[in-house]
């Protein structure tokens, strides 16, 4: 039990983190060239909430290489 315990808040940390951050009611103006360019593409739409949900790595969406990608 304590390493499945391990393993999921391994997973699901940085998501809450991400979503304690958006919460925050601060300017949200660095993050929305982000949400504009996946709102762009279904595919990245899907990446992007694939990531919230779960059901991918964090990391493998939000990574510097990925943000810089989609920032291009």
């Amino acid at each position: 039990m304590a390493s499945y315990q391990s393993a999921f808040r391994q997973k699901t940390i940085p998501v809450f983190e991400y979503t304690v951050k958006a919460a925050s009611l601060k300017d949200p103006t660095e993050a929305l060239p982000l949400y504009a360019k996946v709102a762009q593409s279904q595919e990245e739409t899907t990446r992007f909430m694939d990531a919230l949900a779960g059901n991918v790595a964090f990391k493998e969406f939000f990574n510097p290489a990925n943000i810089s990608r989609l920032l291009a």
